[in-house]
Parts: C-alpha cells; sequence; structure tokens
C-alpha cells in the first residue's frame, strides 16, 4: 500500500527526444536512481499543469509531480517493494 508523502524533493533530469525524464532523487538526505519510468500524465490544478511520473528503484516505487508555474518537484507517494 502507498504511503502519502507530499515533500519537496530535488529531481535530476535528462531529455530524451526533447521530453525531461527524472533520472535520481534526493530525499531526506538519500539519493534514489530510478531504475524504471512507468507511467507519465499530466493534471491542471487550476490553471497550473502539472506533471504526473511513476519512478522505480530496485527498492520501492515513487509518485512524483513538477509543478510547471512553480518548477518545485514533490514525492507524492512511495511503495516499497
Amino acid at each position: 500500500m502507498a504511503e502519502l508523502i507530499k515533500e519537496h524533493v530535488c529531481i535530476g533530469t535528462s531529455t530524451i527526444n526533447k521530453k525531461i525524464v527524472p533520472e535520481l532523487m534526493i530525499w531526506r538526505g538519500h539519493t534514489y536512481q530510478f531504475t524504471e519510468l512507468g507511467l507519465h500524465h499530466t493534471t491542471l490544478d487550476g490553471n497550473t499543469l502539472i506533471h504526473i511520473f511513476s519512478m522505480s528503484t530496485q527498492e520501492a516505487n515513487f509518485q512524483i509531480s513538477l509543478n510547471t508555474k512553480t518548477l518545485l518537484w514533490t514525492l507524492e507517494a512511495i511503495e516499497t517493494v
């Protein structure tokens, strides 16, 4: 079962075919290297576009979001494998 977190995090990204792809996350002093990109979709929060990414490591699955107005990344939820 996923645990809701809702904390800002630092995300390292790369670009593939002009699209941003999260590669690693720093959260609470620990670095998580993503091994797999799951689903990616967008949603609106008022008039702000939010990108939602499902990312995986060997230890856990993460749901992260990017607010395109503030450019802040948020760890939304984590589920250990």
